[in-house]
């Protein structure tokens, strides 16, 4: 899959909260009226598996790889070589890294764009990802 094509455009800008721009507890107000992102991204590339919620078990594009490309409490661009629908429930099985565990994370397409040879996905968690410190104690 062509990645390193589509990853140009999640490359951070200089100054923007990606870039560490912004300050405060992660929350990030909008750099422009167009932007959406509340939280912080990371640009990151590590494989993803989700399941599309209300799929029957037999079907065969209930699975989906995506290959992630930026993340964020909020939710995360990725690319993959399936079509989804706006407003379609996933669930997200991210795999576990180093000493942490894997997580299980609900979340709905939010765009869903041809891009190339695959399509460029934004996906928003149900419910934000806890800040660090909280994620620790619990």
């Amino acid at each position: 899959m062509a990645y390193d094509r589509l990853t140009r455009d999640t490359q951070p800008r200089a100054g923007s909260p990606a870039q560490g721009g912004g300050e405060g507890d992660g929350m990030e107000a909008p750099s422009s009226p167009k932007e959406r992102r509340t939280f912080r991204r990371s640009v990151v590339g590590m494989p993803v598996q989700a399941v599309r919620r209300g799929t029957p078990a037999d079907d065969p594009r209930r699975l989906v790889s995506l290959h992630v490309l930026n993340v964020s409490r909020g939710g995360v661009g990725a690319v993959t070589q399936a079509c989804l629908v706006e407003r379609e429930p996933v669930m997200l099985f991210f795999p576990p890294l180093g000493p942490g565990k894997g997580r299980d994370t609900p979340g709905r397409i939010v765009r869903c764009v041809a891009a190339a040879d695959a399509y460029r996905v934004g996906i928003a968690f149900d419910a934000p990802w806890p800040e660090r410190e909280e994620a620790r104690t619990s």
